[in-house]
C-alpha cells in the first residue's frame, strides 16, 4: 500500500485543481488523490469515483514519483493513419477526377501513394476525409420536358 504525506499547501493545490482545471478527467485524478490525503482507503475512493481501485492506485503512484503535474497529463488521441499524411494530394486528386466506387479510390490511392490498403480502410479513410456517396439516379424517361430540364438543371 502506498504511504503518502502530504502537506497543506499540497491538499489547497488538489482541492483547487479538483474544482477548477478544465479537463474532468483531471478533476477526477484530482479528487481520487486528495480523498487519499484525507485518509479513504483506495477501495473507498474507488466507490465514489466510479473507477478501478489500482486506477486510484496508479493516480497516487504518479503524484507520489512526479508530484501534481503528473496529474495533469493525460494520453488522448488514437493511432493516425498512413494515409493521411497525403490526405492533401488525394483530396485534389479526387475533387479533379472523383472516384466511382472504393475500389476504383483504391487502386488510385495505391498508385500515387503505393500504399495498399483494403476497401473497409479506403471507405473510412474518405468519410474521414470528408468525402460522401453520391446518389445517382436516372433521368425520368416519360416525363414532363420542363420537369426533366428541372431535374437536370438542379444543384
Amino acid at each position: 500500500m502506498i504511504r503518502l504525506q502530504f502537506t497543506e499547501e499540497e491538499i489547497e493545490a488538489l482541492r483547487y485543481e479538483h474544482f477548477h482545471y478544465p479537463h474532468p478527467r483531471v478533476q477526477m485524478k484530482m479528487a481520487a488523490v486528495q480523498l487519499t490525503a484525507q485518509g479513504w482507503s483506495p477501495g473507498a475512493v474507488s466507490e465514489v469515483l466510479g473507477c478501478d481501485e489500482a486506477t486510484v492506485r496508479s493516480y497516487g503512484k504518479d503524484y507520489r514519483d512526479e508530484g501534481i503535474e503528473a496529474l495533469k497529463r493525460f494520453a488522448v488521441g488514437g493511432l493516425t493513419s498512413e494515409l493521411d499524411a497525403h490526405c492533401d494530394t488525394l483530396m485534389k486528386e479526387f475533387d479533379q477526377h472523383p472516384p466511382r466506387n472504393v475500389r476504383e479510390a483504391q487502386h488510385r490511392i495505391e498508385t500515387l501513394t503505393g500504399l495498399h490498403r483494403s476497401p473497409s480502410q479506403i471507405r473510412a479513410f474518405l468519410k474521414r476525409s470528408g468525402l460522401k456517396y453520391q446518389k445517382v439516379a436516372p433521368i425520368p424517361a416519360k416525363a414532363d420536358a420542363t420537369v426533366q430540364e428541372t431535374f437536370i438543371n438542379a444543384p
